[in-house]
């Protein structure tokens, strides 16, 4: 009876974690009212939640205009389309707004855009780095097969997906890079990273704030502080909810954050490709 109960409470805890499936279907033109006008503020909210929600780290940035010694292509567009004087730049905390009302605008216009695994960019550093990952796991069973081992190779089978039946997958998905579309890596990306805890979850909150006073909310779920390359976000703009995987726009926010200071480009490139052979091998849920 009594484990019953703190099941009950648990699923009640979770499941706002769960919420809704933001679609991105019909959702072109959601940010029209908040993109009428540039950004003025910024803020940004890092909070654990599970059965309630922790604020552990909150800043605001108020955007300040530089003048731009090396106009961009975009100013002259952004030019040519309001008629203004000048090369003036928005920035918050390091990062160009007027940037990021481009990415938003890209996003508003195109919602369902998603990247393929050839958008990510794999130097020859990130395969050589993904492919000894492989090796070391592989390795790790068949000595313990060898020595028949048999706690320990149940216990690497158990934190480890690759196996007999899926080893070729995980071995020859750095030769199938250009052949892993946006459909697939939409999945990839919405799956959560296995052997996380829903009541340790980290959710990073930026909120814009244009001149006019529209606010946009854009959250990142991240399952235990860990995230697969920052996407997706969902932005929250009135009522509508949309999961967006835009990598500009992902840089972007992921740059307002204190954590990308330590960022581990090349780890998390590693873990999307391993993620991707896992997606490809049928392990777990799609």
């Amino acid at each position: 009876m009594k484990i019953t109960a703190l099941l009950a409470a648990l699923s009640l805890c979770t499941s706002s974690l769960v919420a809704q499936e933001p679609r991105s279907e019909d959702d072109a033109g959601f940010l029209s009212s908040f993109l009428a006008l540039p950004i003025a503020t910024v803020s940004v909210e890092i909070a654990r939640v599970g059965c309630g929600r922790s604020v552990i780290w909150a800043e605001e940035y108020e955007a300040i205009e530089e003048e731009s010694l090396v106009p961009s292509l975009r100013d002259e567009v952004k030019r040519f389309e309001s008629d203004r004087e000048g090369s003036t730049r928005r920035h918050a905390n390091g990062v160009d707004l007027d940037d990021l009302r481009w990415a938003l605008r890209e996003v508003n216009d195109f919602p369902d855009r998603a990247p393929s695994l050839a958008d990510i960019g794999f130097n020859a550093g990130d395969i050589r780095a993904y492919r000894d990952r492989i090796a070391r796991e592989i390795a790790r069973v068949e000595e313990c097969r060898r020595l028949s081992n048999e706690a320990e190779l149940i216990y690497y089978r158990s934190s480890s997906p690759i196996n007999e039946e899926n080893r070729a997958i995980y071995e020859g998905i750095t030769r199938r890079i250009d052949d892993i579309g946006p459909e697939i890596m939409r999945s990839v990306l919405s799956r959560k990273p296995p052997y996380t805890s829903r009541l340790r979850n980290i959710v990073y909150d930026i909120t814009l704030q244009s001149e006019s006073g529209d606010e946009i909310i854009c959250t990142l779920y991240a399952g235990s502080g860990t995230s697969r390359h920052y996407m997706p976000w969902v932005i929250r703009a009135g009522e509508k909810h949309v999961k967006v995987y835009n990598l500009e726009l992902s840089r972007l926010l992921s740059s307002l954050l204190p954590e990308d200071r330590q960022r581990d480009v090349r780890k998390e490139k590693v873990g999307l490709l391993y993620a991707t052979a896992t997606y490809l091998s049928g392990v777990g849920s799609k």
